[in-house]
């Protein structure tokens, strides 16, 4: 009865290690998940704010060179460029804010919020080939 009792503690024992080791097992995974969704999120949001950096850098280009052929621009072009220009303005603090929101979401909306940015920033690239693509003609 003693052996059958100790074994049984033993086995209890065993099952308690186990789940320790296991739980232990489970948090330090828990743990490489959370370090590389940050180094991961970091990463992207590096490359969407280089391409928000970039995007900026077209813009400034594109109103230099709306204002440097002003003069040989229909006043229908200019007005059609202007309005683009500031559309572009709006939508760069969208997507800035965008940036924003996702720079400090949580795992839980991350897909939702880089989505969002991927979004805004594409909206700008479009919205500037149209523009820089009417100045061009």
């Amino acid at each position: 009865m003693k052996l059958a009792a100790t074994r049984t503690g033993l086995v209890v024992i065993a099952l308690v290690l186990v789940s320790a080791t296991g739980c232990k097992s489970h948090d330090r995974r828990a743990q490489q998940a959370a370090a590389e969704f940050e180094k991961t999120r970091d990463k992207i949001l590096a490359d969407m704010n280089s391409k928000l950096v970039d995007l900026d850098a077209k813009r400034v280009s594109l109103e230099k060179d709306l204002s440097s052929r002003s003069a040989e621009l229909s006043a229908e072009t200019r007005a059609a460029l202007g309005q683009a220009v500031a559309e572009l303005e709006q939508q760069r603090k969208d997507a800035q804010r965008a940036l924003d929101e996702t720079r400090r979401s949580t795992p839980d909306q991350w897909d939702a919020l880089k989505q969002r940015t991927d979004d805004a920033l594409s909206k700008i690239e479009r919205a500037y080939d149209a523009a820089a693509k009417q100045l061009r003609n």
